[in-house]
């Protein structure tokens, strides 16, 4: 779990690599550090971590909400990413453990979705299609555990 300045900083540069990849919108970086500290400190939220030595390999978001149209709570993800020098799956699979580790210990769902960055050919559903038709873009499936 990330809890010092130091490691702050590390996510910090994760997300900017990340959001180069996903070209999602132009990134304001005061913003991002913002985020970052409030999830880092927040009682409903955490960042994850995995680290390979010094470097960090991966990390994940969450905080904890609620559905619009029941009483249910759940983690929901701000981010998962891993560097592309670690994308052999060892760890991803290490951070969906520990999301995994934590909706058991806290009793609740975890949601992550899967961004597949910019899809390139055919769309693979209906849905994508009439999304495409509409300028949408497909951007990945959400996958979730429920302890």
């Amino acid at each position: 779990m990330a809890e010092s300045d130091a490691d702050a900083v590390l996510v910090h540069r994760a997300l900017m690599l990340m959001y180069v990849e996903t070209q999602i919108a132009e990134v304001n970086h005061a913003k991002v550090m913002r985020k970052v500290f409030e999830l880092m400190t927040g009682d409903n939220s955490a960042i994850l971590m995995a680290m390979s030595g010094d470097a960090l390999a991966g990390t994940a978001s969450v905080v904890k909400t609620e559905t619009w149209f029941a009483d249910a709570e759940f983690f929901i993800d701000k981010w998962l990413w891993v560097a592309p020098e670690f994308r052999d799956g060892g760890v991803l699979r290490r951070i969906l453990e520990e999301l995994r580790d934590l909706a058991s210990h806290v009793g609740i769902p975890v949601l992550v979705t899967h961004n597949k960055g910019r899809q390139i050919g055919k769309p693979r559903s209906q849905f994508e299609r009439i999304a495409e038709m509409a300028i949408f873009q497909p951007r990945g499936l959400v996958l979730g555990y429920f302890p």
